[in-house]
């Protein structure tokens, strides 16, 4: 359930940039390289593909339940693509 509070975050973080409560700023450089996004990419946009990251990671700790409960699991939303990037010590050792 974590990651469905997850999802249901972000859509309410949505809601606050799209109504004007929230400044929609330009995303920072390390969101737009992990997350493979424009140039012109702003917050929404960064909030946007987080959202469907959780989703994924609802729909995967979802089909686990299932699956350990015996029952059938459906489709898992598809995982966005992104960057690995290494932890400073990685690059270090």
């Amino acid at each position: 359930y974590f990651e469905e509070e997850a999802v249901i975050s972000y859509t309410h973080y949505l809601a606050e940039i799209d109504e004007g409560r929230s400044p929609n700023v330009p995303a920072p450089d390390i969101a737009r390289r992990y997350w493979g996004l424009a140039d012109d990419a702003t917050l929404r946009d960064v909030v946007l593909v987080v959202r469907a990251d959780e989703a994924h990671h609802r729909d995967v700790n979802h089909g686990f339940a299932n699956e350990i409960a015996g029952l059938p699991h459906g489709a898992v939303a598809p995982c966005p693509p992104h960057e690995t990037l290494e932890p400073a010590w990685k690059k270090a050792a």
